[in-house]
């Protein structure tokens, strides 16, 4: 700590060294006995050692107490500079708060979600074990609870990417006719069980992303065909400037509509069927501003709802 306080005050030594060199010329210039000199030095150390000890006793107080900025009294930092200093550690100490706050509630949040996963994971399970211990594996049914387990699971995945800001776009010029029918050959199972009727209008191509795409309308027609009812129907127009889905099912109820999209949202039907987890539409809605995608929904209880995603004049964003 010594050499610490001698560091911080060589300016100090410096000047002092200055002055005592201009006062031996003036000595020198003017004749002056050199035991004048002599005694401005002495006079002059003595009151430079008193100098130095009162500020080595400041500084000592001042290195204790950064050494636990928990017990800083701002009484011992009475300098300008020292003052500006207190005030980036307070700012500093504000934003780290802050950042382990949010990094404390990402990780509540995202416990939350996994426990939530695991539990809508063990539903399929649950099933598939039924299915086997009464020896009634069907081999529709089987197919339909892997593709429960295989959709939960890519969910996941795709929320630990998003809570860990992983993005991975890859923009590239995509045929959605083509993309659509193999996101409709991966529920076919699911269409012939609940005797869903399907028609598919159009075609175009557009500059995107295609696994984040196929990602957002699946979680699209997901929840059309998990909230229609047996013998509905679900159609699929595309055109250049949109894609618009409309089913048959349950519907939304309209004061539940501003937040459809809403992180941790799950709205009357996902209360009242169990069936979500409030982070699908969020992370679908994120997905399509990312690709320079607006979704619209309407909707109308006991009727349908119709979603359409419509490209926008700025295009993708990219990163």
């Amino acid at each position: 700590m010594i050499l610490a306080f001698l560091r911080e005050k060589r300016q100090l030594f410096f000047l002092y060294a200055g002055i005592l060199a201009v006062f031996f010329s003036c000595s020198i210039l003017y004749h002056l006995p050199l035991v004048y000199f002599g005694m401005m030095v002495l006079f002059s150390f003595l009151f430079l050692l008193g100098v130095l000890a009162f500020s080595a006793y400041r500084f000592y107080q001042q290195m204790r107490q950064l050494d636990d900025i928990r017990l800083i009294d701002e009484d011992a930092f009475s300098l300008p500079t020292q003052e500006a200093f207190l005030k980036l550690l307070d700012r500093q100490a504000q934003d780290y708060r802050k950042e382990i706050h949010e990094l404390s509630k990402t990780l509540s949040e995202t416990q939350h979600m996994v426990q939530l996963w695991a539990h809508q994971l063990k539903v399929p399970l649950a099933a598939l074990s039924l299915m086997q211990q009464t020896d009634q594996l069907n081999k529709e049914d089987v197919g339909i609870q892997l593709l429960e387990l295989e959709n939960n699971v890519a969910n996941l995945l795709n929320f630990m990417k998003f809570t860990g800001h992983a993005s991975d776009f890859r923009f590239e010029v995509i045929a959605l006719e083509t993309l659509v029918k193999n996101i409709i050959k991966s529920y076919r199972l699911v269409f012939i069980q609940k005797h869903i009727s399907f028609s598919l209008k159009g075609q175009a191509q557009v500059l995107t992303d295609a696994k984040w795409l196929q990602f957002a309308l699946t979680q699209i027609i997901d929840n059309a065909l998990k909230y229609s009812p047996p013998g509905a129907e679900l159609t699929i127009l595309i055109t250049e400037e949109s894609i618009v889905i409309t089913d048959q099912g349950i519907g939304i109820q309209e004061e539940d509509l501003p937040r459809l999209f809403d992180h941790g949202f799950t709205g009357f039907n996902g209360r009242r069927y169990r069936k979500a987890t409030g982070l699908g539409l969020y992370m679908t809605k994120t997905v399509l501003d990312q690709l320079g995608i607006v979704i619209l929904v309407e909707s109308q209880v006991e009727v349908g709802t119709r979603v359409t995603l419509k490209w926008s004049q700025r295009g993708p964003v990219k990163d």
